[in-house]
C-alpha cells in the first residue's frame, strides 16, 4: 500500500501542471560540475532527480547526504537526462536530525 501511494505522488508530480504542490522525501546532493553544479534532491522510492530553485533560503548547503521531507511547487517539468524538473522549497523538515528548517535571514 505504501509504495502505492508512493507510486501515485510521483505519477501526479509527473503529470501535474506547473505550479503544483506536494511533499516529497529523499536525499540532498550536489550534482554538476563546477560553475553548473546544483543542489537537488533525490526521491527515495522513483530515484528521481529534482533540482532545487532556493536552497539558499533554507541554508541547505551544509545538509548533503541528509534524509530531508520537502514540501515543494514545482516551477519547471523535467526535459530529460541531465535537465531535472525545477522545484521551489516552500517547507522543509530533516528526518536525519528530526527537525523543521527554518528560513535563513
Amino acid at each position: 500500500m505504501r509504495y502505492l501511494v508512493v507510486w501515485c505522488l510521483s505519477f501526479a508530480l509527473l503529470f501535474s501542471g506547473i505550479g503544483a504542490t506536494m511533499e516529497i522525501e529523499g536525499r540532498l546532493a550536489v550534482k554538476g560540475i563546477g560553475r553548473h553544479a546544483y543542489l537537488a534532491i533525490e526521491e527515495k522510492n522513483s530515484g528521481r532527480i529534482y533540482k532545487i530553485q532556493n536552497p539558499q533560503d533554507f541554508g541547505l548547503f551544509g545538509s548533503q547526504n541528509e534524509k530531508m521531507k520537502l514540501h515543494i511547487r514545482l516551477i519547471e517539468k523535467e526535459i530529460g537526462p541531465g535537465f531535472p524538473a525545477l522545484i521551489r522549497i516552500l517547507a522543509c523538515y530533516n528526518l536525519s536530525k528530526e527537525k523543521s528548517c527554518q528560513i535563513s535571514n
